[in-house]
């Protein structure tokens, strides 16, 4: 039976010297920058929809006593997608919403063998802050539901140090992260439809 057959000098140095060589990029162009037209919609756009959540999220501070965060740093990388690139396949409603709903299950998840509250914290905090984005972005690919947010919005529920994030428990799902997604997508839909230069969404 043979074994795995090492490769030879010359043929590493051949893949090496392929493999430094894509570092130096394809040479694509950058995307253009938009107009000051455009530019107004992505302000208007992001203002309208921060602020709003960020009013929930002070409402959600003063509910009986108990705190309901609204205000995610995730949605300002959602805000980025829905207002500053709509076109992106990214930015479109079936992406935003399923990819959160899979990327903090996985949180949740793996919050019941990580976190001591729950007596069988099999992983470390450190670890699990690290294998949950891991997790998070894998699947995503795989299921085709690739979303640079819910992954951020999966650390941030994971690596939650105070409590009040992990203290929402399942509801986090839908309040804030379904909630604030949904929030995002009817202003995109309101506002970037506004100008005759922005359709959205692309499909949903």
């Amino acid at each position: 039976k043979k074994g795995v057959v090492a490769p030879t000098a010359s043929e590493f140095a051949v893949w090496f010297a392929a493999y430094i060589k894509k570092w130096g990029g394809l040479h694509a162009r950058p995307p253009p920058r938009v107009d000051i037209a455009s530019s107004m919609f992505v302000f208007i756009g992001c203002f309208v929809s921060l602020t709003a959540l960020s009013l929930m999220h002070k409402w959600g501070s003063e509910y009986r006593g108990r705190e309901y965060p609204f205000f995610l740093g995730s949605f300002g990388a959602l805000s980025t997608l829905v207002f500053g690139a709509p076109q992106s396949p990214y930015a479109q409603p079936r992406m935003v919403i399923i990819s959160h709903i899979i990327a903090v299950t996985i949180a949740i998840l793996t919050d019941y063998i990580t976190n001591p509250d729950f007596d069988i914290p099999i992983f470390p905090q450190w670890f699990a802050n690290a294998l949950v984005p891991s997790v998070s972005i894998t699947v995503l690919a795989l299921l085709g539901f690739t979303h640079p947010p819910a992954a951020a919005c999966a650390i941030i529920y994971i690596a939650d140090q105070h409590g009040a994030i992990k203290a929402q428990g399942w509801l986090f799902i839908m309040i804030p992260s379904v909630a604030g997604c949904c929030l995002l997508i009817f202003s995109g839909l309101v506002i970037n439809n506004l100008s005759p230069a922005r359709t959205y969404p692309l499909f949903w």
